[in-house]
């Protein structure tokens, strides 16, 4: 169980609480925080693209950082 003291939340055992990495919507289990990589598994670079006209015509896997 959990109290919330005015500025964070705390354990009812004294302890900080600690940030959940993936959270439950319906049937699905999605993440938190994104991803932070720019390889594939196999090494291979993931091209980071920083604008729309590129993005809206990739075929391929790629980033971006808004």
């Amino acid at each position: 169980m959990q109290v919330y003291n005015g500025s964070s939340w705390t354990n009812m055992t004294g302890g900080a609480v600690s940030a959940p990495t993936a959270v439950t919507i319906g049937s699905q289990v999605w993440q938190v925080k994104n991803l932070n990589v720019d390889r594939y598994r196999n090494g291979d670079p993931i091209p980071k693209v920083e604008d729309a006209a590129t993005w809206m015509s990739l075929t391929t896997g790629a980033y971006c950082i808004i």
